[in-house]
């Protein structure tokens, strides 16, 4: 019986994917079977050589190409494509833990449990600047870093908002998925960029409205690649501009009433940048942090990022104001 699928939209970082492979082909084995479909999305044919090096070192491993551009295209792809009952996303930088798998056939042996994700740990190519410690978002399970996708909520099982659960180690029952119609568009090429959207945190907010909460389990452990060029103010000035285009294109399908027309809290607090902003203006850490010198670099950054998320959100507003096909293209109900 297939139970799990294990999905990795590619695109160009054939190196990457194939660490992500050589983790995958350690796992420690779950009671019920597994595949793993690579979803191609790359200029090149490298990332399908590196599919073929590991064939017969990974159980029920297939390829398949995808012309479109766009992450969504491999997600759904992948989604349709799939014989398991729980989708497990992961992105070609995500490498798991050993027991990855297990753990996660622990935790959806609970058929209330819908969606679920654990640690994301960075594993950085070299030393981070000092500053980045400053980047991090503290809340009451623990502290994250979304603009770089990492999650730390300590070592104990909880429950937390499906907001948490970020495309690079993204568990989802299958049936939830499609019942859900699936994730939104994200990262895009350049010349793309007007089509980004709200990606998997689009889906999150269906959840959210549903009342649907996700399970973050420790053992559901991946270490997730921080290249050196993240780690950079210009990085977080372009990943910033693009969250003001995700913002403006949540803020559309909200206007049409593709949310809900009620207000909830947890959409509102969707948006990576306004925990940033809150964070920076907190009186006490201000107090603490405000002499040292890593502090006011990580403040100056973000600052720019605000200027640059405003940006965004002009730019997709001009681009769908002066778009008709563009508009309909950010309100269709349905991108599966």
């Amino acid at each position: 019986m297939m139970k799990y699928s294990i999905i990795i939209p590619a695109y160009n970082r054939s190196c990457l994917l194939e660490r992500c492979l050589k983790h995958l082909s350690g796992l420690n084995k779950p009671d019920f079977d597994y595949e793993v479909l690579v979803a191609d999305n790359g200029p090149t044919d490298k990332n399908k050589r590196v599919y073929e090096s590991f064939i017969g070192k990974i159980p029920n491993l297939s390829y398949f190409y995808e012309k479109e551009s766009g992450l969504l295209v491999g997600r759904h792809s992948g989604a349709r494509k799939a014989q398991g009952e729980i989708l497990c996303y992961l992105d070609e930088d995500s490498f798991v833990d050993k027991n990855w798998l297990i753990a996660i056939e622990k935790a959806f042996k609970n058929p209330e449990i819908k969606i679920a994700t654990g640690l994301v740990l960075p594993e950085y190519e070299v030393k981070p600047p000092e500053w980045l410690k400053y980047a991090w978002i503290k809340n009451k399970h623990g502290k994250y870093l979304g603009s770089l996708s990492l999650l730390d909520f300590g070592q104990k099982e909880k429950i937390v908002s499906p907001l948490f659960v970020f495309g690079c180690n993204f568990i989802i029952r299958k049936q939830v998925f499609f019942d859900f119609k699936g994730t939104h568009p994200c990262s895009m090429p350049e010349g793309l960029f007007e089509y980004i959207g709200d990606g998997e945190t689009g889906l999150a907010k269906k959840l959210v409205l549903k009342g649907i909460q996700a399970l973050y389990s420790p053992e559901i452990k991946i270490n997730h690649f921080v290249a050196d060029s993240r780690m950079t103010e210009d990085y977080f000035v372009k990943r910033f501009f693009h969250e003001g285009i995700c913002n403006s294109f949540t803020e559309y399908r909200q206007k049409y009433g593709l949310y809900g027309k009620e207000r909830n809290k947890y959409l509102v607090l969707a948006n990576y940048f306004r925990f940033f902003e809150k964070l920076s203006r907190h009186f006490a850490e201000k107090l603490l942090f405000s002499h040292d010198d890593n502090y006011k670099k990580c403040q100056k950054i973000l600052s720019e990022a605000k200027k640059s998320y405003n940006k965004g959100k002009l730019f997709h507003k001009e681009k769908v104001e002066n778009n008709p096909e563009l508009l309909k293209y950010v309100l269709k109900e349905n991108y599966l």
